[in-house]
């Protein structure tokens, strides 16, 4: 009796070749937060800004959005600097991290308005200084008509 054992015959094995999953980053947002800003939209004649509460595990996820007092018209809104100040002491106060709260700045673009962004957006979006030099910041529109427009940017 042959105890020996068979060997398989060796193959050469190919080479893996590593190619990096990018997983694609999805805003979504709660009913509750999708309502508050259509019916932002629907009631206003200028653009209304807006800071989105995201959660700690998925600062994309939306569960709510504070409207702050800001100067506005029909291309430009811009928060009080003391009312920005305030909404940031009394969130960390609450124990909310940056990125939970000042990490979706939204805004509204009235009737007519598409919700792509205006040359305003694209030079307030790009401006560092204007949002604390956060590495990652994500600018969300919402349109009176519905449309939606939201870009991640990471400097």
């Amino acid at each position: 009796m042959n105890n020996q054992i068979k060997s398989k015959p060796k193959t050469a094995l190919s080479p893996k070749i590593f190619t990096p999953t990018i997983k694609p980053c999805t805003l979504m947002l709660s009913c509750f937060a999708y309502n508050k800003i259509r019916y932002l939209a629907n009631k206003a004649n200028t653009e209304i800004g807006f800071w989105c509460i995201g959660c700690a595990d998925d600062p994309l996820y939306v569960k709510d959005v504070v409207v702050l007092r800001q100067t506005a018209n029909v291309v430009y809104n811009k928060f009080d600097d003391d009312a920005f100040a305030d909404f940031v002491q009394d969130m960390a106060q609450k124990g909310y991290d940056l990125d939970e709260f000042a990490f979706i700045w939204g805004h509204t673009h009235p009737k007519g308005c598409s919700a792509q962004p205006s040359a305003t957006d694209e030079d307030t979006f790009s401006d560092k200084d204007k949002f604390g030099n956060k590495q990652k910041l994500v600018m969300f529109i919402l349109s009176q008509s519905g449309d939606m427009y939201a870009r991640l940017r990471e400097t």
